[in-house]
C-alpha cells in the first residue's frame, strides 16, 4: 500500500452516512468517552486507565472507524453547513499570510505600553516599593510577549508551506492543502500517511540543527513516533482531541507539549464539540482561555459554530504566574470536563 492510500476497511466508510448510521457512529464515540471517564472515576488515576485503553486495540479501531466515517461521510462532505477543517485552514492562512500575526504583535506593544504607564501612575500615587504597588504589578502581569525583534512577521508570512502537526488526525485531512506540510499523528491511524503516536507521552526533543531541513526530517519520519523536535511547527491542531482524554492531567500535558513543539509566534488551534447556544458554556470558554494562556499562549481568535467551539491561541513568551485559588473561584459550578496543572491546580473546567 502506498503512503496516503486508504485501507479497504476505510474505503467502505466513504460512501456517506444515513441518519441511522450517523446515530450508531456517534454512539460509538460517546460510549468510548463515557467508558474512559467512568474508568478514571473508578480507578482515580488516569495513567493506568490510559494504558489499558492503549492495549484495547479493538475499541480503538472501532472508535477510529466511526470517527473516520463521520468525518468523511457527514461532517466534511460537500455542502455540509460547516467544516472544522476549513475553519482551521482559513484561520491559519489569515494569521500567517494576511497580517494576523503583525496585528497581534502591534496589539502586544500597545498592551505593554499601557501597563507600563499604569505602573508608573501606581508608583506615583502609592509610593515606590509599597505593598500596594507590588500587588498592582501582580494583578496586571501578562505573558511576556515576543517583540518584533523576536519575530519578523514578514519572514513568517513568507514561509511556504507552513509546517502543521495534526494531533488525533485519524485520516490526515490537511494533506490536500498545498499551504501545509503536515505531520498527522493518532493512536489508531486510519491511513498510511498518519503516524502512530501517543501524544500524551510524546517527549519533545532538542530543536533541529540548522543543517537539517524540516521537510527532510518529515520525509524521514518512521511509521511510529515517540518524539518530535522543539520549535519545529508553525501550527499544532487539536481537533476533537481534548475531550477524548479521560482526565485533566493528560489534557494539561498535551497543551504543554504543543507549546514546546511550536515555533515562536506559532498557533495552537483547538476545536471542541458543543451544540448548545454560544452563551450556555461561556464560563467554560473563559476557563479554557485562562488555562491555555497560563501555559504561554494568548488567544487570537474564537468562534462558535453551530456544533463547535473553535479557538486559536498563539505562542507568546514565558509562562505567567497562575493564581490557583482565583481560578477555582472563577470556574466553580461548571459542568464540563476540567483541566488541572500537574500539582492539582484546577485551571480548566
Amino acid at each position: 500500500m502506498q503512503a496516503g492510500e486508504y485501507t479497504t476497511e476505510y474505503r467502505a466508510a466513504m460512501k456517506g452516512c444515513t441518519r441511522e448510521e450517523h446515530a450508531k457512529l456517534t454512539g460509538v464515540i460517546k460510549s468510548t468517552h463515557a467508558k474512559l471517564r467512568q474508568d478514571f472515576k473508578t480507578d482515580g488515576k488516569w495513567e493506568p486507565v490510559w494504558q489499558e485503553h492503549l492495549k484495547d486495540e479493538k475499541m480503538r479501531r472501532e472508535y477510529s472507524t466511526a470517527m473516520y466515517s463521520l468525518a468523511t461521510g457527514h461532517w466534511e462532505r460537500p455542502g455540509a453547513p460547516e467544516s472544522r477543517i476549513m475553519w482551521c485552514k482559513n484561520t491559519c492562512l489569515e494569521f500567517f499570510y494576511n497580517d494576523g500575526l503583525k496585528k497581534a504583535l502591534a496589539k502586544d506593544e500597545r498592551r505593554r505600553l499601557f501597563i507600563e504607564e499604569a505602573a508608573k501612575r501606581s508608583r506615583a500615587e502609592r509610593g515606590e516599593g509599597s505593598s500596594c504597588h507590588v500587588q498592582f504589578e501582580e494583578n496586571f502581569s501578562i505573558n511576556k510577549p515576543f517583540s518584533r525583534k523576536d519575530i519578523d512577521p514578514s519572514t513568517m508570512s513568507a514561509c511556504t508551506p507552513l509546517y502543521l502537526l495534526d494531533v488525533g488526525s485519524c485520516y490526515n485531512p490537511f494533506k490536500d492543502f498545498s499551504e501545509f506540510c503536515t505531520v498527522a499523528i493518532d493512536i489508531s491511524p486510519a491511513m498510511e500517511s498518519v503516524h502512530q503516536c501517543d501524544f500524551v507521552h510524546l517527549v519533545p526533543s532538542p530543536p533541529l540543527p540548522e543543517s537539517v531541513a524540516m521537510a527532510t526530517y518529515i520525509d524521514a519520519l518512521p511509521p511510529t513516533i515517540a518524539t518530535l523536535p522543539r520549535n519545529a511547527f508553525h501550527v499544532v491542531v487539536f481537533s476533537l482531541l481534548l475531550e477524548y482524554l479521560p482526565s485533566p492531567a493528560p489534557r494539561w500535558r498535551c497543551c504543554g507539549t504543543a507549546h514546546a513543539l511550536l515555533r515562536d509566534g506559532g498557533l495552537l488551534v483547538v476545536v471542541t464539540p458543543d451544540s448548545k447556544h454560544v452563551n450556555r458554556n461561556a464560563p467554560q470558554m473563559r476557563a479554557w482561555r485562562a488555562a491555555v494562556e497560563s501555559l504561554g499562549f494568548r488567544r487570537w481568535r474564537y468562534e462558535k459554530l453551530a456544533h463547535l467551539h473553535c479557538m486559536a491561541f498563539r505562542k507568546t513568551g514565558a509562562q505567567r504566574v497562575v493564581r490557583p485559588v482565583a481560578c477555582r473561584r472563577r470556574l466553580r459550578g461548571s459542568t464540563v470536563v476540567e483541566l488541572r496543572a500537574p500539582a492539582g491546580k484546577t485551571l480548566w473546567t
